[in-house]
Parts: structure tokens; C-alpha cells; sequence
């Protein structure tokens, strides 16, 4: 992320870099955890599986999906 952790504004970007890369709208998008800090908990509301979704992320970001 290029933007800086201030104000949400680093979180508002991962939620657009998720929306864009699995397809889903950024209102579908919940960060559950980790709003100040480096691990974030992400909740997705699609019909796509845990494997659909890594596959569309995983050259982008360390991932563990539950």
C-alpha cells in the first residue's frame, strides 16, 4: 500500500485493492480487526471460495484465510 496509515486512508486502500481484485463492490468489505495495526482481519460477503479468492490476491498480499 502507498498510502500512508493515517486517517484510514491506508485501510480505504487495501479495501479498494481487494474490491478490484476479487470483483466484489468495497461495501462488501469489512475490517473486522487490526484498524491501527499491520495484520488486518477482512471479512468479504461473496460467492466466490476461500481458493477463488486467494488465487485472485495471492500475488498481491501475505494472506490467511480461514
Amino acid at each position: 500500500l502507498k498510502s500512508p496509515p493515517e486517517n484510514g486512508k491506508a485501510n480505504e486502500e487495501l479495501i479498494a485493492l481487494i474490491s478490484k481484485k476479487v470483483g466484489i463492490p468495497k461495501n462488501d468489505i469489512a475490517l473486522l480487526l487490526g484498524k491501527t495495526s499491520r495484520t488486518k482481519t477482512v471479512q468479504l460477503k461473496t460467492t466466490k471460495t476461500a481458493d477463488e479468492v486467494r488465487l485472485l490476491l495471492c500475488d498481491e498480499m501475505q494472506l490467511k484465510i480461514k
